[in-house]
């Protein structure tokens, strides 16, 4: 198989770029991570101070506030 000089040509464009990506690819420096400040996150509470008042149930207790007496009733 024999390549016209168009065809030699787009071969060794296609090879040049693919040797120019390769060389560009290697040659830079490896990226740096970025610090993450885990403790400040957007969109996170972290500080139990804003946190909401809130209570539990009682679990000794029903729905209707009577005590629970027997296994039946848990």
């Amino acid at each position: 198989m024999t390549l016209g000089a168009s065809g030699f040509r787009r071969n060794v464009r296609w090879l040049s770029v693919v040797l120019c990506m390769g060389v560009a690819a290697c040659a830079s420096p490896e990226p740096k991570p970025k610090s993450v400040d885990y403790n400040n996150m957007p969109g996170y509470n972290y500080d139990e101070a804003k946190l909401p008042r809130y209570e539990l149930l009682d679990p000794q207790r029903m729905a209707d506030g009577a005590p629970v007496t027997t296994p039946q009733q848990w």
